[in-house]
């Protein structure tokens, strides 16, 4: 009988905005075939206290709502409800137990009631689920670790934490329960070697460390030789200060000085994810200003089943990103045979040699367009089908399922 996992994604697919977290519904999907999913995206609500107590009343702090169901998949919505007053009481907590405590590495701290509160709260919402599971994953830690931690400590079942996002993410910082429960996890899925660094760097001993990477899915993204009339440039980002899109136009920019090669461009995806993408109207003015404007195809979202012609109708992908975890975007333009020209930006070093394509620090267009323009007048070569090759022996299906039953395995017995 297949053992259970209880899923808590930061952020996951929705009807309004299919393309947040569709990289865990997909995971989840890949490994339904070893493991049954309960997947709960979970959310704290702020009410003002008349509508709080009014929802005490009726017994209603807690909610629990049934998402999807298909195959060894089930999706929940969990909200609980969280007064004002608490909120500004724990500021004030906060303020207090800040001066009275010093840790390395942590910048926020909580009081026991407040932990009280969650632990509680955890508890109704786990009583309401009435499921059964075996092992807690909070698939990426910022925002989830203590919640996934209480669910794990109620269940007295084993945890474990992955991280997607920079860490921490600008402008936060790490508290107190965060570092207590990413401490407490039994493994770490680590996406890639930069992410452990960024994690490790806030002085959070995790207890064992795993490398997993990130899945790419090779029967979906296909390597189709075609030979284009002109060579295309394709990226794939959001319009967002994290991919840089500035840099990608001005190596661009550079790039139609430095060679009389015709070429193409395709900038995808750039409004794809709602509430990430940002200003997109203003990328695209800039663009329309650009030196390449003329040779230029903007598509501002793509279905995700159509994402593999997209990559086949390139034939090298670039990223500029200041930050990644484990770029799924590479990875993926990588399976269907292109050369990828990145920065450092995170995880593209762990697997991008010159035979799979050039990497440049970051914010370098000089050496950028440099290795672009190498690239179309032939002075370097990639051979695509070992692209592919480098790429799905380290993160493809059969890779990916093996890392994590691994590691799931060993803490099910």
């Amino acid at each position: 009988m297949k053992k259970t996992i209880l899923m808590i994604p930061p952020w996951y697919p929705t009807k309004d905005n299919p393309i947040s977290g569709i990289f865990f519904k997909e995971q989840a999907e890949l490994l339904s075939s070893e493991y049954r999913f309960i997947v709960l995206r979970y959310k704290e609500q702020k009410v003002f206290l008349l509508p709080y107590l009014a929802k005490a009343l009726k017994g209603s702090l807690v909610r629990l709502e049934k998402g999807e169901r298909y195959g060894d998949i089930e999706e929940y919505s969990g909200t609980v409800l969280i007064p004002f007053f608490s909120v500004l009481k724990e500021a004030a907590c906060r303020f207090y137990l800040r001066r009275r405590k010093a840790e390395e590495g942590v910048g926020l701290f909580h009081s026991g009631g407040y932990r009280k509160r969650r632990y509680k709260l955890i508890s109704v919402l786990n009583k309401k689920l009435q499921k059964e599971y075996d092992l807690v994953y909070g698939i990426s830690s910022q925002g989830i670790a203590y919640t996934a931690q209480l669910f794990s400590e109620i269940a007295q079942k084993p945890l474990v934490f992955g991280e997607h996002g920079p860490f921490p993410w600008p402008g936060s910082v790490v508290s107190d329960v965060q570092k207590e429960s990413m401490e407490r996890a039994d493994c770490f899925f680590a996406i890639s070697n930069d992410k452990i660094r960024q994690v490790m760097l806030q002085n959070i001993r995790l207890k064992k460390i795993e490398y997993v990477g990130n899945l790419v899915d090779e029967t979906v993204f296909e390597y189709r030789p075609v030979l284009h009339e002109h060579v295309t440039i394709l990226i794939v980002a959001a319009s967002s200060f994290y991919k840089n899109f500035d840099m990608f136009i001005e190596t661009v920019d550079r790039l139609t000085g430095l060679t009389k090669v015709p070429f193409r461009v395709m900038i995808a995806g750039y409004a794809a994810n709602k509430g990430y993408s940002k200003n997109t109207e203003i990328l695209e003015q800039k663009v329309a200003s650009s030196e390449f404007a003329d040779r230029v195809e903007m598509i501002p979202s793509v279905p995700r089943e159509k994402m593999s012609e997209l990559y086949n109708r390139a034939d090298c992908f670039v990223m500029t990103s200041i930050q990644e975890g484990q770029p799924v975007s590479a990875m993926e333009a990588g399976c269907c045979g292109l050369p990828i020209f990145s920065t450092r930006c995170g995880g593209v070093e762990d697997y991008v040699t010159d035979e799979v394509g050039r990497i440049v620090p970051i914010l370098d267009c000089e050496k950028l367009a440099e290795y672009l323009r190498q690239f179309l007048e032939k002075e370097i070569t990639f051979d695509a089908e070992e692209i592919r090759r480098a790429v799905v022996s380290r993160f493809g299906r059969k890779a990916f399922l093996e890392n994590i039953k691994k590691e799931f395995d060993a803490l099910l017995l």
